[in-house]
């Protein structure tokens, strides 16, 4: 028989979550960063996850700003995204001036990945 698959919102469902990360866990540690949805199979079984609308902060700094420059539009990004939420996604790539210095940021890398956009 077909499994039937159903998008659900973890704020509708705050139960889900834990089943979400013991899914994940029993998958190798695979997620969705932040997640606001989870898929399941059967209306039970946790299969996946989607991060619907999900707070990204995404910037680009002139090579010709100087580094005292570019810190300073880190910093007020930073303060314009945390105006709208606690918590947000920053994609960056390893080519940037800004890569190696994320942690020291406050980021935590969530593994390789690239983005792509919809077009």
């Amino acid at each position: 028989m077909k499994s039937v698959i159903t998008l659900v919102a973890l704020s509708d469902h705050p139960e889900l979550r834990e089943l979400m990360l013991d899914a994940s866990r029993r998958d190798g540690g695979h997620q969705a960063p932040m997640a606001t949805h989870v898929f399941l199979r059967d209306g039970v079984e946790v299969v996946g996850a989607a991060g619907i609308a999900v707070p990204t902060l995404t910037f680009w700094a002139a090579t010709t700003a100087t580094l005292r420059e570019s810190i300073e539009m880190t910093s007020l990004a930073h303060a314009r995204a945390f105006a709208v939420h606690d918590k947000f996604l920053c994609p960056c790539s390893p080519e940037s001036p800004f890569f190696k210095l994320m942690p020291r940021l406050g980021y935590r890398r969530l593994g390789p990945a690239d983005f792509f956009e919809h077009v």
